[in-house]
């Protein structure tokens, strides 16, 4: 990633979608945090840098809970002037969200004039197929089944068929699909919301088969998530984007030094299904596979070439030695 972890960063890489939002936002500035949710981001980045920090979430149970005076219920318009913020942070939010351009164009309102906006979504990648947050999309009987078992009816009624704040559980009830994004899928969006995206990051591979292992009560090591987190870029986005008219293609940037062109981001393939993605994914490794025994014959001789070059090298040296 190209914006280090300070050592005094309160989140460090174990919640590094935070982390790295801590890192770019100053002391002074104004902050919003978009689906703040229980509030613990703002209330840690309240409590380590000298900024003024506010919070909304659509989800007015925990609004309630919460019980600050700086973290609002919305359900639609944000309650604040035209450029209020610095800075707004929407931390795995958007993939919630229906009406997305909307949102967008009311962030972009509430921002200052080159207000930064930092976002983390999932990314579309060969385990999107293991996300539990569809299940109750996909396998509707079975979740009510595991969640009447696990809660009770009345509170799965609550939460998912009569839920007050317009949610099927934490997603958006006309969106009803937890979204997985394309880093020029989100690119687009936020270019045509008005806003010149100065970089998308990607962090992390194995976080979804780590939150079913979870599910089933096995614990994973810390040091094997941040190896996961700090050497694959496949699970998540961290996008950072500013607050303007206009952005051209070459603003986009993913990985850590290199820029990602959109046009190359679209030419990955349109699967129908998981199972597709998974046949591919498995083909590529059946090539890779058969290619190895000529991978391994061009090594051999490119080793037997060296070590010949090196033969000669010293037979030349003794020869002019022993003139």
């Amino acid at each position: 990633m190209k914006t280090a972890i300070s050592p005094t960063n309160p989140f460090g890489v174990d919640l590094i979608h935070w982390a790295y939002g801590w890192e770019l936002i100053n002391d002074n500035d104004t902050v919003l945090d978009y689906g703040c949710f229980d509030g613990k981001f703002l209330n840690t980045l309240r409590k380590s840098k000298s900024v003024d920090v506010y919070g909304v979430d659509k989800n007015k149970d925990i609004v309630d809970e919460l019980n600050q005076g700086n973290v609002f219920h919305i359900r639609k318009a944000l309650p604040f002037p035209d450029g209020a913020f610095n800075v707004v942070t929407m931390f795995e939010v958007m993939e919630h969200v229906y009406d997305q351009r909307y949102v967008l164009s009311e962030i972009s309102r509430v921002l200052k004039d080159r207000g930064l906006l930092i976002m983390s979504v999932p990314r579309r990648h060969i385990f999107t197929f293991l996300d539990h947050g569809n299940w109750k999309y996909l396998f509707p009987r079975v979740h009510r089944y595991w969640y009447t078992r696990r809660h009770s009816a009345e509170e799965y009624r609550y939460r998912y068929v009569d839920n007050p704040s317009g949610l099927i559980g934490d997603v958006d009830k006309e969106k009803a699909w937890h979204q997985h994004f394309r880093a020029a899928e989100l690119s687009d969006l936020l270019t045509s919301s008005g806003f010149a995206v100065s970089s998308v990051y990607g962090y992390g591979l194995f976080m979804l088969p780590f939150e079913l292992i979870r599910m089933l009560k096995v614990p994973i090591p810390r040091w094997l998530e941040r190896f996961d987190t700090t050497t694959f870029r496949r699970a998540k986005l961290l996008c950072v984007a500013r607050k303007e008219a206009e952005c051209t293609a070459g603003a986009r940037r993913g990985r850590d030094d290199q820029p990602v062109r959109a046009d190359e981001d679209r030419r990955e393939p349109a699967y129908a299904s998981a199972g597709e993605q998974i046949s591919d994914a498995m083909a590529q490794l059946g090539r890779l596979e058969a290619s190895r025994p000529r991978i391994l014959r061009e090594m051999a001789l490119g080793q037997a070439g060296a070590v010949k070059r090196d033969r000669d090298r010293c037979a030349e040296a003794r020869s002019k030695t022993f003139q």
